[in-house]
């Protein structure tokens, strides 16, 4: 069992490891000869292996939030 400090250090480097995380999957679906989806502002763009670009449609745009606002329910 993890002590309080403990969790609390690791839950503090989730961000960057949830972003490594992504950029390693992106990159394997790309190396494979898969395309990969993402938003990028409020765009749905479309990765070939090739690094060629295409638009597949507009999205919402998104939402800032506070993330030191607590909701008390």
């Amino acid at each position: 069992m993890r002590t309080d400090k403990e969790i609390d250090f690791l839950e503090k480097h989730i961000p960057e490891l949830a972003e490594g995380s992504i950029k390693k999957a992106y990159y394997n679906a790309l190396s494979s000869g898969m395309s990969v989806l993402e938003a990028k502002g409020d765009k749905i763009i479309k990765t070939y292996p090739d690094g060629r670009e295409e638009f597949v449609k507009n999205i919402s745009p998104s939402v800032k939030v506070n993330m030191k606002l607590k909701i008390n329910e």
